[in-house]
Formats: C-alpha cells, sequence, structure tokens
C-alpha cells in the first residue's frame, strides 16, 4: 500500500470478496487514515464464504481499531542484524535472478543490499540528539538517523532497478558519481527530511561506491574474506 492505490486497492477488495478469493494488503501502517474507508467498503460487500483478507502492517498507533478486534493477529518479529537483513534480501529476490547478473552486476547487487541492510537498522538508534560535525565522522562513529524514516523493499528495488540492470550492459563504465545520485537524490534520500541525515547518508555511499569495492580488495561491514568474482551463491 502507498499513497495512490487506494482506488485499485477497493477494486481488488471487491474483485475478491465477490469470487471468494484471497487478497493481501501490505504496509497499512503507511496509510492508516485510508483504514476507516476500508472498513465501511467491508460492511457494506456481500463476501463469499471463501473470501479471506490478509492485512500486513508495522506496530502504529493510529492503526485501525475496529481492524484490530475483529481481526486474528499473528506477530512476527524480523530477525535484527545486517547479516538476517542481507539474506532476506537474497532470499527474496532469488537465485533465478541473481544469478542472470553479470559480474559486475553482482557486486553491485551486494553493494546495494549492505547500504539496504546499513540504513535499515540504524534506525535502531534514534533518537541520538544534536549530531556532531559531519565532516569529522569516520566509519566507526557514525550515529544513527534523527527519526525513523520508511526505507523498505520498494526503494531497494527502485535502487537495483536503476543501477544494476544498467550495469548488465557490456564495457559500460560504473560511473560512482550517477549511482550516489541515484540513491541520495532521488530514492533514500527522497525520504529524509534532515540535512544532517543527508550528510550521514552521502557518508555511507562515499565509502561503498568506490572502485575497490569491485575489487578482491575490498572489505565490507569489516569481513576478513573477499567477496567471490562469481554470480552464483546458496544462502545459508
Amino acid at each position: 500500500m502507498g499513497e495512490g492505490q487506494e482506488s485499485k486497492t477497493l477494486a481488488a477488495l471487491a474483485e475478491a470478496g465477490e469470487q471468494g478469493h484471497w487478497l493481501v494488503l501490505k504496509n497499512l501502517h503507511l496509510v492508516t487514515a485510508w483504514l476507516p474507508i476500508l472498513c465501511q467498503n467491508m460492511k457494506r460487500m456481500q463476501l463469499h464464504k471463501s473470501f479471506r483478507l490478509w492485512l500486513i502492517t508495522e506496530p502504529h498507533p493510529g492503526f485501525s481499531s475496529v481492524l484490530a478486534r475483529s481481526s486474528l493477529k499473528i506477530a512476527y518479529e524480523v530477525p535484527q542484524g545486517i547479516k538476517n537483513n542481507i539474506l532476506r534480501t537474497y532470499s527474496s529476490w532469488g537465485t533465478s535472478y541473481i544469478e542472470k547478473l553479470n559480474p559486475t552486476g553482482s557486486r553491485l547487487f551486494f553493494i546495494l543490499a549492505c547500504i539496504h541492510a546499513l540504513l535499515q537498522e540504524r534506525r535502531t538508534y534514534i533518537p541520538q540528539g544534536k549530531l556532531p560535525d559531519l565532516s569529522k565522522l569516520t566509519h566507526y562513529s557514525m550515529l544513527g538517523w534523527s527519526k525513523s524514516y520508511e526505507f523498505n523493499d520498494t526503494d531497494f528495488s527502485t535502487a537495483i532497478r536503476l543501477t544494476v540492470e544498467l550495469m548488465q550492459t557490456p564495457n559500460i563504465q560504473i560511473q560512482w558519481n550517477y549511482l550516489t545520485g541515484v540513491c541520495c537524490d532521488s530514492v533514500y534520500g527522497g525520504r529524509i527530511e534532515n540535512i544532517q541525515d543527508l550528510g550521514i547518508l552521502d557518508s555511507y555511499l562515499s565509502q561503498y561506491f568506490v572502485d575497490e569495492a569491485l575489487t578482491h580488495r575490498w572489505r565490507p561491514l569489516g569481513m576478513s574474506n573477499s567477496l567471490p568474482s562469481y554470480s552464483n551463491f546458496q544462502v545459508r
């Protein structure tokens, strides 16, 4: 769910309710103001006995209490940590996509998966109060965000479409400034509202979008082993 998808959702709801299909609505915490409309439409519908509606949301104080009381609730806590985050990314995209990438595309996919994991996991450390001089930030002294930003799978997918797939073109030279602009100005940076947080994002990108990241010398996240140059992988 997201802004502008409400009418399509109601149409899908009407079809699923009439024909007895199952419907899944994700990220409802982004559209809590719209949930009363969803409830009203549900009340007016003649629902097929096989119809099921799955609602997926993160905890939010504005979530409809009516929906919450009338639903069977299942709580799932996503495993924390950068490693688990990267594993989820690879599992969700699957081997069929990743193994089609050339060596450069495979490396870029991993770089973006690392960045995505870092940006999401840093939300654990908010709020941090007054931030220091950004020019003095190092790899070991970066702080969390000033607020919780909704970095999600759609952001990662957009970054992949705009970067990795472009790099599938034979003999193309990587323009790190372009990749930084995509992530900092368009994708992740588009959600950030604080100039200091933008500086932190830029600091991360400046350490990952470098020529060394495409070589065996690169050691992201303190890894002691070098990254493989092939795209075949196995999630463990």
